[in-house]
């Protein structure tokens, strides 16, 4: 028996014990119903679709009372007008046991929380266009802990978002959930549809990008074992491919998924290939890219809504087709699929634009897609209907 980790979890279950009786001592305040607490990816930044419903709800009522739960090295990403708390800390669990609507786009742990009478959770998933199998379809290869936690977010939940006609079935068949599903669109790729000169400008100065770049995203899944060598992509032989065929100067984005961000270091990064793991927002980086080059990740999908040329590399497709599984046939989809450095540089070099965008409009039909950059105000004015007891 390995007694370390044996007392590790008494001292845990010791400790969600009290933050439990500490939101059931809440309960006796009345609860707020001019306050929202939101959070994203478990503790993450100012971001996702949260972020997208925050602002629409400011904008709507100004005086309204927001609040986001950041662990403290992503407080900076929390803006003004925004209250800011800490992850877990007592004062998370306070506010979440007065507000009146919770709003996460991930789990949220059920041996920590107590959901009162009377509140209301909007489930906002961070993945509406999935690839990859997920929760139900993927339960297997989840840990018990996770599947818990999981099936209890989907019997608390009041509300799940939908961007599309595929994953409105996946809310009903995949998500322990048998509520309400809002087909609205998905609320961060309402950025999408709104871009401007300025926002792409401020983008690139924040990265300190030099004018007369273009820019190539790359960025991948997680593995489920948090391996690195999957993402053996030649950057500097895209790069130099990209110049070749439209005689402009190319610069690399990295940016990896939250899972494995700890992980960056490991990637060899130059002058052309930077590191930006720890922007905070992916939705403001991907409308100031020429051009994606992903895996497994939703991500494809979204850039595609706005027909950003998008590229699958997959070094390792057989062993995650037998480990996750996916909804769609991978080789079916209008993105380049490439299994080697060589492969991807021929996809490159051979691209078509018009019968890539003429596939992109037979997937999102063939999906339902529903998406038109007002998601975000449609759950704003959800949640405002809410708190004011319609």
């Amino acid at each position: 028996m390995d007694f370390r980790r044996e007392i590790e979890k008494i001292k845990y279950c010791v400790w969600a014990a009290g933050m439990k009786g500490l939101m059931v001592l809440a309960r006796l305040r009345p609860m707020d119903r001019n306050k929202v607490v939101a959070e994203s990816y478990y503790g993450g930044g100012f971001n996702d679709n949260g972020k997208a419903v925050a602002l629409a709800l400011l904008e709507k009522r100004p005086g309204l009372d927001v609040v986001w739960a950041a662990r403290p090295e992503n407080r900076a990403t929390v803006p003004p007008g925004i209250r800011y708390v800490e992850y877990r800390s007592p004062r998370y669990f306070w506010e979440l046991a007065t507000a009146a609507v919770w709003i996460d786009n991930s789990r949220k742990r059920h041996r920590e929380l107590v959901k009162r009478r009377g509140q209301y959770y909007i489930q906002c998933w961070h993945g509406e266009y999935p690839l990859k199998k997920v929760e139900r379809d993927a339960e297997a290869h989840l840990s018990p802990s996770y599947l818990a936690d999981a099936k209890w977010d989907g019997k608390v939940s009041d509300l799940m978002l939908s961007g599309n006609d595929f994953f409105t079935g996946l809310c009903r068949s995949s998500f322990w959930y048998d509520g309400e599903v809002l087909v609205c669109g998905t609320p961060r790729l309402d950025a999408l549809f709104r871009v401007t000169d300025d926002q792409v400008r401020a983008v690139r100065e924040r990265l300190g990008i030099p004018e007369g770049r273009r820019l190539v995203l790359y960025a991948p899944t997680f593995r489920a074992d948090r391996r690195m060598d999957c993402y053996g992509l030649d950057f500097h032989r895209v790069l130099e491919q990209l110049e070749r065929d439209t005689g402009e100067k190319w610069t690399f984005l990295v940016r990896l998924h939250p899972n494995v961000a700890d992980k960056a270091g490991a990637i060899p990064y130059s002058d052309d290939v930077r590191n930006a793991t720890a922007y905070p927002d992916l939705y403001e980086l991907l409308p100031a890219v020429d051009m994606v080059i992903s895996d497994y990740s939703s991500l494809m999908f979204d850039a595609g809504l706005v027909k950003k040329p998008t590229f699958i590399f997959a070094t390792d497709l057989a062993d995650y087709l037998d480990d996750r599984g996916t909804y769609l046939d991978i080789r079916g989809l209008p993105f380049p699929m490439a299994e080697s450095n060589e492969a991807l540089l021929e996809n490159i070099r051979r691209f078509d634009r018009a019968a890539y965008e003429a596939g992109l409009e037979r997937l999102f039909d063939d999906i339902g897609s529903h998406e038109n950059g007002t998601a975000s105000a449609a759950v704003a004015d959800r949640v405002l209907a809410v708190l004011d007891g319609q």
